[in-house]
């Protein structure tokens, strides 16, 4: 999760170690970001590096905008846990399908906020990252795990509508909470899953001829640009195309049956199809504006869409 925001440093010269990895990699270095030529000469580096290191307005205002993130992130899901939490009128609160997918996606948003926000803020602020190497793995690994667990949240929970209101005599049958806390359990484990290669390929590097005692947390790919390219790709289909034609699929057949086959409707069946469909909209611009396809030759992308996807939804 790396701003760009020097422009005018393109050459800055690396160790030997490092030219057979490839011709131009990514130094991060807080707010700044600039692409080093392994020809330059080593007359430049210094000039680069001094550009490169000064910073900008985005050293403050990023973890600012950061820092109302958590706070209105935290605010929105406490807020979500207190209306599922209110007891029914029978004394006991309510448990269907529906609010355990609320809630999963609820849970998986706190996990964003509290343990990658945090570090995602420092990175533009600090000239280095202090948090060691667990924590260089574990924070971008959670980041793409719980984006995954927040997409696939949000394709359950049409394809629950779509039961719901299309198939409404199945619907208690197929609906059931041990259904749902199962599908739940599938959703953690295939995001924890498909987030491997993150922390595989996320490394804490060092020995920058200019700041040989810095570390830096780096997206490193052993074996070249095609396997890095694969799993983009794998990605972009598994978490925002697929995700998104079965999100449109199941709210446009809803809103289909609720137009077409739904007659003679009472008031207050006209209240919950306006509510239906109004929910349809939201879903369905929700994640095309949060997940938007990335750039498949950048790094270190998917905090920014995910930072995007809570706002969205609270």
């Amino acid at each position: 999760m790396y701003l760009s925001a020097v422009q005018g440093c393109s050459d800055c010269s690396l160790p030997g170690s490092m030219k057979e990895q490839k011709n131009n990699f990514v130094l991060s270095l807080g707010a700044n970001t600039s692409k080093c030529n392994l020809e330059t000469s080593q007359t430049e580096s210094p000039t680069c590096w001094a550009e490169a290191t000064r910073g900008g307005p985005e050293v403050v205002i990023v973890p600012v905008l950061f820092g109302l993130i958590f706070l209105l992130g935290m605010m929105g899901n406490t807020l979500v846990l207190v209306v599922l939490g209110r007891f029914r009128p029978g004394g006991r609160p309510s448990h269907s399908a529906t609010n355990i997918f609320i809630l999963n996606l609820s849970i998986a948003d706190f996990s964003f906020l509290l343990f990658c926000v945090p570090f995602q803020a420092t990175i533009y602020s600090l000239p280095e990252w202090i948090f060691g190497a667990f924590f260089c793995k574990w924070v971008h690994y959670l980041a793409m795990a719980t984006m995954l667990v927040s997409i696939f949240t949000l394709v359950a929970m049409s394809v629950d509508r779509y039961i719901a209101v299309v198939h409404a005599k199945r619907s208690p049958c197929i609906r059931s909470k041990r259904n749902a806390a199962l599908g739940v359990a599938v959703i953690w484990l295939l995001s924890l899953l498909i987030a491997i290669p993150v922390a595989q390929h996320q490394a804490l590097m060092s020995g920058h001829q200019q700041a040989p005692n810095s570390s830096f947390c780096w997206e490193h790919w052993a074996n070249g640009s095609t396997a890095k390219q694969m799993y983009k790709i794998t990605i972009l289909l598994v978490g925002y195309l697929l995700p998104l034609l079965l999100i449109t699929c199941c709210y446009a057949k809803v809103l289909y049956h609720l137009h077409t086959k739904v007659k003679n409707i009472s008031k207050k069946s006209e209240r919950s199809k306006k509510k239906a469909t109004h929910y349809a909209e939201m879903s369905c611009c929700v994640l095309p504006a949060a997940g938007t396809p990335p750039d498949l030759d950048g790094t270190d992308y998917i905090e920014e869409h995910h930072v995007l996807f809570c706002l969205l939804i609270f």
